[in-house]
């Protein structure tokens, strides 16, 4: 039987290696849709939260935790 059909997953995370991950390192295993799955193509963007007066966009991105 032949698919014809795409899906797309996206997902914002605060941490992808505690989320995103971890959880479809485990799901590659032993899912049964692996079948009628072909990956293409990835990617992990960092997006700047809101900006606070004084600060420059993507200013915390760039900060060490305190």
């Amino acid at each position: 039987m032949l698919y014809d059909a795409g899906l797309m997953f996206v997902a914002y995370q605060r941490d992808p290696r505690s989320g995103f991950i971890k959880i479809y390192s485990n799901m590659s295993k032993l899912d049964a849709l692996n079948q009628f799955t072909t990956h293409t193509g990835g990617g992990l963007f960092a997006c700047p939260g809101g900006v606070r007066e004084g600060e420059f966009i993507g200013q915390r991105l760039f900060q060490s935790p305190a």
